[in-house]
């Protein structure tokens, strides 16, 4: 018994030993192994899968709260373009990125989970850390955790490695002015394009013609009416020739039904004609402008623009080629 009891204390200290140790002793030497243990161990379904959904599900809600009143559209993760580095969404310093490769989200990118259901949209300028690159029926995609109002997710994403710029090398590893320029540049590129659309849309409504509604129905109604008419009209003519199954009442009712339907065709297109009137005269005050034409630069625009400027020459030597 006492054999025994001596053996387990030695087999105890040693297990102490290595779990107290091990750790960082290994990410010191071996720091790519240390940080892709970490993260497996992170992602383990602890006490089953269904804590990872859980786990997501509370981020979500951790970064719909913290952007409510925002633009974001419904079922996105709310982050508005890259985080400050180094600095929580409250000012308060924040722990270190995970040890792992790193990349940025280039534009507003859907991201799925691992069997490739859309969850929602992450945002261009969207830092993140990848664990695994891999082919899927969409094409090669990123596991990824990504940053969003200033803390890493535990909850690895899918994303597609075309929405994403990747690197090998670690984020806390990556030179900082150009990885905080490369995230910044992104940022600003979301933010400029988003505002371009919105404008965009915003014009195409202006646009629009008022009476379009308006003129598809009474289109509608005068085609109805005429094509009752025209089949009413054939069975009159048929009628003059041929029996009808219900005899000459039959052919009373047809002739009745032929003289209310012209009256009803004559207030179809008195309609018509007024609402097309009304949409012509529309038409002729707002001339489309020629194609391509794009709205005019807003001063949020010149100055997105402007700092897309200031930030390329860095950007561009970890992504060359940007514009």
């Amino acid at each position: 018994m006492i054999r025994f009891l001596v053996r387990w204390l030695i087999v105890a200290a040693l297990g102490s030993a290595a779990a107290w140790f091990g750790p960082p002793v290994l990410r010191e030497r071996a720091p790519r192994v240390y940080g892709f243990a970490a993260s497996a161990f992170a992602r383990l379904p602890a006490p089953s899968a269904v804590v990872g959904r859980l786990r997501f599900a509370r981020d979500r809600s951790e970064d719909q709260s913290a952007g409510s009143g925002s633009d974001a559209d419904s079922g996105q993760v709310v982050s508005h373009g890259a985080d400050t580095p180094g600095v929580s969404a409250s000012g308060a310093a924040e722990p270190p990125a995970p040890p792992l490769p790193w990349g940025v989200v280039k534009a507003a990118a859907p991201f799925f989970d691992s069997s490739m259901h859309r969850l929602g949209t992450l945002p261009g300028g969207t830092p993140v850390v990848w664990t695994d690159r891999r082919d899927s029926t969409s094409g090669p995609v990123a596991e990824c955790q990504p940053k969003l109002n200033g803390q890493w997710r535990s909850v690895s994403v899918i994303v597609l490695e075309s929405d994403l710029a990747l690197f090998d090398e670690e984020f806390e590893d990556a030179d900082p002015a150009r990885r905080d320029a490369l995230v910044a540049y992104f940022a600003a590129s979301a933010k400029l394009e988003k505002l371009r659309a919105d404008a965009e849309a915003r014009i195409e409504a202006a646009r629009r013609n008022p009476h379009e509604r308006d003129l598809a129905e009474a289109k509608a109604a005068l085609d109805k009416v005429q094509a009752e008419a025209n089949a009413v009209n054939e069975k009159v003519r048929w009628s003059n020739t041929h029996d009808l199954p219900g005899g000459s009442d039959e052919r009373g009712r047809l002739l009745h039904r032929a003289n209310e339907i012209r009256v009803e065709q004559a207030g179809a297109r008195a309609r018509f004609d007024e609402v097309s009137a009304k949409w012509k005269a529309w038409a002729d005050d707002h001339p489309a402008p020629p194609t391509g034409t794009r709205p005019p630069d807003t001063p949020a625009m010149r100055a997105l623009a402007e700092e897309m400027d200031r930030l390329r020459p860095l950007a561009s030597k970890l992504v060359p080629g940007l514009r």
